[in-house]
């Protein structure tokens, strides 16, 4: 029985994720890879805000199938019992047929940890951006899977400082941006640590950002940065948003872990 619900459930978000997507022409930014992804995203948001985008984002880890679909219908409540779940897709389906188009940017995190849900949210989602921050062994597949999605005209982020993140750009070239550390060949964009603070850099423009993190932040948060021409906001302004940025000691800790299994 409850393979069956979920089975109907997923049909059901599926066809109402596909509307709603194309009723607001919601711009889709997708945060992929291993660990680090929650910091991306609220760094990418809060980029995308204190630049004046009207822009939303899912608002914690998601690790189930409805997640991803809630979040682009706007619900952030997640239903218990099948009763809300039917009031919730009633009140998802009134909004689709009477509210009117609002467009913006939308900014996913897509955590590759589940190949069945992952590939259930990539049957509707086809995100003009994507960025993927790292690679696990297994999980190669996924987030080449993710990239696939992309849409044609979209841009591509990677980390240059790992071979198998590098290797999902498959010889593409154009819409491809690349961060890291910065090293011979230099990425697109890239940062030096230093003691109280660290400094990224672009196309001959360094900035420095006032804060100081482990050395696993830094490419997060370099990834972020690395949106910011596709949107149009400059890399001054992108570089002093992470100024106001803060992370939670315990979101750094889990992010460690994964950084270790990574390795």
């Amino acid at each position: 029985m409850k393979i069956l619900f979920r089975r109907g459930l997923r049909r059901i978000l599926t066809s109402l994720c596909l509307i709603a997507v194309n009723k607001h022409q919601l711009e889709i930014i997708a945060v992929g890879g291993w660990y680090g992804t929650d910091i991306a995203r609220e760094a990418v948001f809060t980029i995308l805000k204190r630049s004046g985008k009207k822009v939303r984002r899912i608002i914690h880890s998601p690790q189930y199938d409805w997640d991803i679909p809630l979040t682009i219908l706007g619900i952030n409540e997640v239903p218990t019992n099948p009763f809300a779940w039917i009031t919730t897709l009633t009140h998802a389906i009134a909004r689709l047929l009477f509210l009117k188009p609002n467009s913006g940017i939308l900014v996913l995190q897509i955590n590759s940890h589940d190949a069945g849900i992952m590939k259930y949210w990539m049957s509707f989602l086809s995100p003009s951006a994507v960025i993927v921050l790292n690679s696990h062994p297994g999980s190669l597949n996924l987030e080449l899977l993710l990239v696939e999605k992309m849409q044609p005209d979209g841009i591509l982020v990677l980390n240059n400082d790992n071979m198998r993140t590098k290797s999902l750009a498959q010889g593409k070239t154009e819409g491809v941006v690349y961060f890291g550390i910065k090293e011979d060949p230099v990425p697109d964009y890239y940062f030096v640590e230093e003691k109280q603070s660290f400094m990224l850099g672009h196309a001959g423009q360094v900035c420095v950002v006032e804060k100081s993190f482990p050395e696993f932040i830094y490419p997060l948060l370099t990834a972020s940065v690395s949106l910011a021409k596709h949107f149009e906001i400059s890399f001054d302004d992108a570089c002093n948003a992470l100024n106001t940025f803060e992370i939670p000691s315990d979101k750094i800790q889990t992010i460690f872990h994964r950084f270790i299994e990574e390795e």
